[in-house]
């Protein structure tokens, strides 16, 4: 793969925002797949402890 060298300081500014911009969106879809998975997790928990309970203290 070939890169091209960027001359223009205008455009090597434009450039480094995009990046910035990718870099930023990147780590906010990283910081949401980890609370999604957080709340699975939770979820998960909250089904286990209803289980647990039901058979503890079946419903009539």
């Amino acid at each position: 793969m070939k890169f091209a060298r960027i001359t223009d300081p205008l455009a090597a500014q434009v450039v480094a925002a995009v990046s910035d911009e990718t870099v930023s969106a990147d780590r906010e879809e990283e910081a949401m797949a980890a609370e999604l998975v957080e709340i699975d997790r939770l979820i998960d928990e909250v089904d286990r402890e209803l289980v647990a309970q039901e058979r503890v203290t079946p419903w009539m």
